[in-house]
């Protein structure tokens, strides 16, 4: 019964941490050229299982969004080895040493700097942040521009509220009077 609670709890917190939301990486750049306007539905990895799935779950809108190469660690490299005379040698020798990621090695008596040599393993689906400021500055000047013609509608409206309709026999006044419903309705 005790392992039967524990492998539950297990199970449910995997599902927890696995992605729910993926996309091939086809319908990636499929979306992500179209800035997520127009475009049909996403297929599922499901659909396209030979293709990279990319999980989106943590990410932004599709405008924001592009595919990197993704770098992985391919081999470490020995970069500046010394060798040493002793033990007590390499311990110098390792201090003199100015690199990110120093090895001793007292079996070969020799310090050296270990170096990632990386390579590229596919693409990944990242935020940019460029495009994201671009997009929310967007967002933020179509909501100013909202809010200005709301402003503007409401002040047709009340400059018709105020009109004295009952004189409008003149062209002029008419024309004003047009203007401001023309405006009330934009």
């Amino acid at each position: 019964m005790k392992y039967l609670i524990i492998l539950i709890i297990s199970f449910i917190s995997l599902n927890s941490f696995a992605c729910k939301n993926s996309v091939p990486e086809s319908e990636a750049v499929r979306y992500i050229n179209a800035n997520g306007v127009g475009v049909a539905g996403l297929y599922e990895c499901k659909d396209k299982p030979l293709e990279k799935c990319h999980c989106f779950d943590s990410l932004g809108a599709w405008e924001t969004l592009e595919l990197v190469d993704e770098y992985v660690v391919d081999y470490i490299s020995k970069v500046d080895e010394v060798a040493c005379e002793s033990e007590l040698d390499c311990d110098d020798k390792f201090a003199a040493l100015d690199c990110a990621e120093k090895i001793k090695n007292y079996e070969s008596l020799s310090v050296y700097c270990a170096v990632p040599v990386m390579k590229i393993d596919g693409k990944k689906l990242v935020e940019n942040k460029a495009k994201k400021a671009a997009h929310e500055a967007a967002k933020v000047e179509e909501e100013a521009q909202e809010l200005t013609k709301r402003d503007r509608k409401k002040a047709a409206r009340k400059a018709l509220k105020e009109a004295d309709l009952d004189g409008a026999n003149s062209n002029a006044k008419l024309k004003v009077i047009i203007k401001a419903l023309l405006e009330a309705q934009e």
